[in-house]
């Protein structure tokens, strides 16, 4: 599976091909006030983000990301830290005012989705990537190159904090999981 590369940084992201694209027909018909990035890898994808979103840009990893400089250029946050150890640090982040995108690409993408889930607000969107819904269909449909998230592991979080499927068949195509909160009715935004 090919991965995409990122000109500006002259890097291949761990990310599919299409991601970039598809990340941003979804910044031009949807909005938010910032975007937090639970994983920040070599930080290609991080860029990407910060050049294409309108929004703040936050980034959270264990380890520095290559690409560090180039991020402080665009104005993306980026936090030297364990998430699971400075839990409170994201939730206020996701509980400011406005829409936010929270993208689970760390270490423990489904503990991510499971964990910070509960901070969402209303039309807020949450994103694990390495998905598939389940190992068989990973195994049949080729989505991306690994699997580190499944339905199952995230299923209960799903039913509990009302999270309803977002851009599930462009986001499944590039091994992304995509939810949205949605009001107690089930009334959330389902693009």
């Amino acid at each position: 599976m090919e991965a995409a590369y990122i000109a500006c940084v002259d890097a291949f992201t761990r990310q599919h091909v299409n991601a970039p694209k598809i990340f941003a027909e979804m910044f031009r018909e949807v909005e938010y006030n910032r975007v937090i990035e639970l994983g920040t890898g070599t930080g290609a994808f991080t860029y990407f983000l910060g050049s294409y979103q309108s929004g703040q840009v936050y980034t959270f990893d264990t380890t520095r990301p290559e690409h560090e400089d180039r991020l402080r250029r665009i104005q993306v946050r980026f936090k030297h830290m364990d998430v699971f150890a400075h839990e409170d640090i994201v939730a206020n982040l996701i509980t400011c005012p406005g829409r936010t995108l929270l993208l689970c690409d760390g270490g423990d993408k489904a503990r991510e989705v499971n964990i910070f889930a509960k901070y969402l607000k209303v039309d807020d969107v949450i994103m694990a990537h390495d998905y598939a819904g389940t190992p068989a269909a990973f195994e049949a449909n080729g989505y991306w190159r690994s699997l580190e998230v499944v339905y199952e592991d995230v299923r209960a979080t799903c039913e509990r904090e009302n999270l309803q499927p977002f851009w599930p068949k462009r986001m499944l195509q590039i091994g992304w999981l995509g939810r949205i909160k949605a009001k107690p009715h089930g009334d959330g935004i389902h693009l």
